[in-house]
């Protein structure tokens, strides 16, 4: 399909994609579309280092205990694990995503900019290598977009989220960006009862 992608690149310049979808702002570039997830509140972002501090700071207290109060530990333990597990997961929601397809190059490339984990890491993904496009809606309305991808031969599809708090107002915009992505990573067309 050599050649469908830079077609394609010129379509967008004719028929730009939406500036937003969900938590997501996108913008163009002559041969490149980006997407970029809103910054997390400042709140979310702020207490996980501290929930941080304070499941350290726990967690020496339950030491402190254990050498000379053995039956006080357990309780500064129970809450040592809960303030890191909190921490963990406020440190996830602190994430901020980014995709940007580069279509001279036929590249996908996936990011995600946070502290911990694999945050702050990329991966570049060939249009050929994208398995799917998925559109998920959840229990509250509230919908989803995905890329399904493989890095390796044989190796299990990997999935990333693009875009997420998408409300049901906006399932116009969701279909239309989720067929430009179909279309752009070269993937079967749906069947018209698919639409």
């Amino acid at each position: 399909m050599p050649g469908s992608s830079h077609r394609f690149a010129d379509a967008l310049v004719d028929n730009p994609a939406p500036r937003r979808l969900g938590d997501l702002r996108f913008s163009y570039e002559p041969g490149r579309l980006m997407g970029v997830s809103d910054a997390p509140p400042l709140l979310t972002r702020a207490a996980a280092p501290a929930l941080a501090a304070v499941s350290a700071g726990t967690a020496l207290g339950c030491a402190w205990a254990l050498a000379h109060a053995g039956g006080a530990a357990l309780p500064l333990a129970g809450l040592s694990a809960a303030a890191g597990a909190l921490a963990f997961w406020l440190d996830g929601r602190a994430l901020r995503r980014r995709f940007v397809l580069h279509f001279a190059t036929e590249q996908l490339r996936l990011e995600w900019l946070g502290r911990s984990h694999r945050h702050g890491s990329s991966v570049m993904v060939p249009f050929d290598d994208v398995l799917d496009v998925e559109a998920v809606t959840h229990a509250s309305g509230e919908l989803s977009l995905f890329v399904v991808y493989a890095l390796e031969e044989g190796r299990i599809a990997e999935r990333a989220l693009l875009a997420t708090r998408i409300p049901a107002s906006q399932g116009d915009e969701l279909h239309r960006i989720w067929r430009m992505l179909q279309n752009a990573f070269g993937l079967r067309p749906p069947a018209p009862d698919e639409t």
